[in-house]
């Protein structure tokens, strides 16, 4: 008897698999439903939706240790006292966000790691902004760890204008907001 109920039960998980399940009938998208052309585009909407519903303005401390950048390294890499920052990015200026104190790197990451990896930084130019404002898009790799996190970072420079360029931005910004973390998959 018992092998019987757990055959049905594996029974009913692979027809499930097989077939899905759907609470809207048909081949027809719920109302609520959007479809996507491809993944950048969802991650788009998941970002607009992230700062239409969640985002709260905040003040971040700066980094209060020593820093160092290792010049003789290609990627880019910085010492905050003994956390170790690899840099992958690919404008320069966006290292500035980290050289210049502007990001305390203690805000990346919960578990004590003595490394940690950026990469992929990118302007959500796509995003309604002023021009004191500017946010960012980046990932995470924690010593240890395979999937990277993804942060939302917002500077504020109160001095800037739409036409202020992203280096003179940097100059006097400030963090405003810094997401909690998500798991890349």
């Amino acid at each position: 008897m018992e092998t019987i109920l757990t055959n049905s039960k594996f029974f009913v998980v692979v027809a499930i698999a097989l077939f899905g399940c759907r609470t809207s009938g048909g081949d027809e998208i719920a109302a609520d439903e959007i479809a996507y052309t491809n993944q950048g585009e969802y991650e788009k909407q998941l970002i607009k939706e992230y700062f239409r519903e969640k985002y709260a303005p905040g003040t971040y401390a700066k980094f209060e240790g020593l820093i160092l950048r290792d010049s003789l390294d290609e990627f880019g890499v910085i010492y905050f006292d003994e956390l170790r920052l690899k840099l992958r990015v690919e404008k320069e200026a966006y290292k500035l966000i980290f050289t210049k104190n502007i990001l305390n790197p203690n805000y990346l990451y919960i578990i004590r790691k003595k490394s940690l990896t950026v990469c992929c930084f990118k302007e959500l130019t796509y995003l309604e902004r002023k021009g004191t404002q500017r946010r960012f898009r980046f990932w995470v790799y924690e010593e240890g760890f395979a999937n990277p996190s993804e942060y939302l970072l917002e500077l504020t420079n109160k001095h800037a204008t739409d036409n202020t360029g992203l280096t003179e931005f940097l100059g006097d910004a400030v963090v405003t907001h810094l997401s909690e973390p998500r798991i890349v998959i």
